[in-house]
């Protein structure tokens, strides 16, 4: 069995681009809010009621034991600050379109998958990460 760590050993993290990736992310997720559900909200007030929900979330827990569920705390946003509640398929189907691009600055190595292929033919691969 090979155990691999994936940022910076499989994947080359550009952190340069992390904040105008995820801000780019949050600005497509509003856009399909208001195409798809007439919800009108800019991408920094999204995020401001986003992280006062995992405020709440983490006010009677320790962070280095539990973790906060995005899906759930968009869902409460939706549900308790826009007065909007969707289906947890629709916010997923959200959080994913937000994913692509906001995850845009790590891309694998040249020849990453290709060695992986070769390596699973006679190994068991595991892979570890915090995210």
């Amino acid at each position: 069995m090979i155990f691999f760590d994936c940022y910076q050993t499989l994947l080359d993290v550009q952190l340069d681009r992390a904040k105008t990736d995820e801000q780019r992310g949050w600005e497509e997720f509003v856009n399909l809010l208001a195409k798809n559900h007439g919800v009108k909200i800019g991408a920094s007030e999204f995020v401001a009621l986003l992280e006062k929900r995992k405020v709440d979330f983490y006010s009677d827990k320790d962070k280095t034991t539990q973790h906060h569920n995005l899906c759930t705390l968009v869902s409460d946003v939706f549900e308790k600050d826009l007065q909007t509640p969707l289906e947890k398929d629709e916010v997923s189907r959200l959080i994913y379109e937000y994913r692509k691009i906001a995850r845009g600055y790590a891309r694998l190595y040249p020849k990453v998958a290709d060695t992986l292929a070769v390596l699973a033919e006679k190994y068991m691969l595991k892979l570890a990460c915090n995210s």
